[in-house]
């Protein structure tokens, strides 16, 4: 079993933090500072890099290498026990890392926290890496698909 993330999150999840750019690299950084949180970052890139086949991506090879793709693996871990023995598991995603097919509901015992950055300043930061980006690469149909999610389970 792989399981190199190289910090650890616990439910937030952001649209486009391409090159660092934006609130979630901060308020991640701010979360490992505490002795009592374990922080990960991008669990699932992975296995979106390997699902996507997109080698124009930063660290592809890298990534792959040192981190577990399979959902399988990786979905268990961020739900199971908090590792380390922390109190807390920050885990920090992104919405276009998500996989149309993957059910949400392993995200029902976690605190959700979604930070939102304005399209525009996403598609400023995302061409930079990625000439001609789709709809899916900025993550926003994801994060609307997550968005109607959690307030349908906020009703319930």
């Amino acid at each position: 079993m792989k399981v190199g993330f190289a910090k650890d999150h616990v439910g937030v999840d952001t649209v486009g933090n391409v090159e660092g750019v934006g609130q979630a690299i901060p308020v991640m950084r701010s979360w490992e500072n505490r002795p009592d949180t374990f922080v990960c970052d991008e669990p699932l890139y992975a296995h979106y890099l390997k699902q996507s086949a997109r080698t124009d991506h930063p660290g592809y090879e890298a990534t792959l290498a040192h981190h577990e793709d399979r959902l399988d693996v990786v979905i268990p871990w961020l739900t199971g026990p908090i590792p380390d023995d922390k109190e807390i598991f920050y885990q920090k995603h992104m919405t276009h890392h998500l996989p149309d097919n993957l059910e949400l509901n392993w995200i029902d015992g976690l605190v959700n926290c979604l930070l939102i950055r304005n399209p525009r300043e996403v598609l400023k930061s995302l061409v930079k890496f990625l000439p001609n980006p789709t709809a899916a690469d900025t993550g926003l149909p994801q994060q609307m698909r997550l968005y109607e999610y959690i307030r349908e389970d906020l009703r319930r």
